[in-house]
């Protein structure tokens, strides 16, 4: 009886640390009251990768903003890596935590069957005036140029050393990732581009406009 104990309680421990939020991105990163946000989350779960998110809702309990997506295949040996965008209305200025409870059925798409299986919380702090309002951070040390652009765009740091560059549509759906300061987008569609630039001293999310 101990060994089944111990077995089970074994397969508990390693089914549970297969669910990591890898990273969790927030666009634009410096929302005002006027913005619709975009969350985007680097999930990896056990699950049915077919499927992958079956759905989400959230809601605004005080200060704290609760998004609730669900995966399927509860109990599954297959490691899924998801890349999801939780799109959000706009809200008051002021400082919230959101609240992101991964949820996971064993039927999919629908299931009688819910658990838990992470959670991850982070701040945001909305303002009335925002610094993305401009296309560039100079106080941050980081400008695009040119921006806008109809082709090339150079990625110019200050005393910062280059990570990674993610593109995202307006929509703040993941286009491609870039390791090189300078990058080309003349095949993308003419419109608004977010960057999210990673350095060996944090991240600044900059906007891009093609026209």
């Amino acid at each position: 009886m101990k060994t089944f104990l111990l077995l089970v309680s074994m397969l508990i421990s390693i089914y549970s640390q297969a669910q990591v939020v890898n990273q969790i991105t927030i666009i634009p990163s410096n929302p005002t009251s006027g913005d619709t946000i975009s969350v985007i989350c680097n999930f990896s779960y056990n699950g049915d990768c077919t499927f992958g998110l079956v759905g989400y809702f959230y809601h605004l309990q005080g200060s704290t903003i609760h998004i609730l997506p669900t995966y399927c295949g509860y109990g599954a040996p297959t490691l899924c890596t998801r890349f999801d965008t939780f799109k959000l209305e706009t809200f008051s200025p002021g400082i919230y935590n959101i609240n992101i409870e991964f949820h996971q059925g064993s039927i999919c798409p629908f299931s009688g069957f819910d658990a838990t299986i992470a959670q991850f919380d982070t701040t945001l702090n909305i303002t009335t005036t925002s610094g993305l309002n401009s296309n560039n951070n100079s106080e941050s040390g980081i400008l695009l140029f040119p921006n806008p652009t109809i082709d090339e765009v150079t990625v110019l740091l200050k005393n910062k050393n280059l990570k990674s560059i993610s593109l995202y549509n307006s929509l703040g759906s993941l286009i491609e990732v870039h390791y090189s300061s300078t990058f080309s987008i003349a095949h993308l569609p003419n419109g608004v581009y977010w960057t999210t630039i990673k350095t060996d001293r944090g991240q600044s999310t900059l906007k891009i406009m093609k026209h």
